[in-house]
């Protein structure tokens, strides 16, 4: 009934919150999606669905980033290395 779907609804919405809190954002995201299949009508939980694909995309252009820093970084390394051997060999 009503009182069952109400309580389910508020079991989702808190364990998907709780989830987000601790940054756990792909179990709150299907977690919220749970709230959403039971309350279609509600605004709350695709707005969450929302922020987090927003703070996903953030982290993964993050990382795709420091993985090209740390790529760079490593060229310019060898570069440097094959440069000092280089000179070592000239003398």
């Amino acid at each position: 009934g009503l009182a069952e779907k109400e309580a389910a609804y508020n079991a989702a919405i808190a364990a998907a919150d709780n989830f987000r809190d601790s940054k756990t954002y792909d179990q709150a995201k299907s977690k919220y999606q749970e709230a959403a299949s039971i309350k279609p009508n509600e605004a709350y939980p695709p707005e969450q669905i929302a922020l987090i694909d927003g703070l996903l995309a953030e982290m993964a252009n993050k990382e795709a980033q420091y993985a090209q820093f740390i790529a760079q970084g490593d060229t310019y390394f060898s570069q440097k290395r094959r440069l000092i051997h280089h000179k070592r060999w000239k003398r």
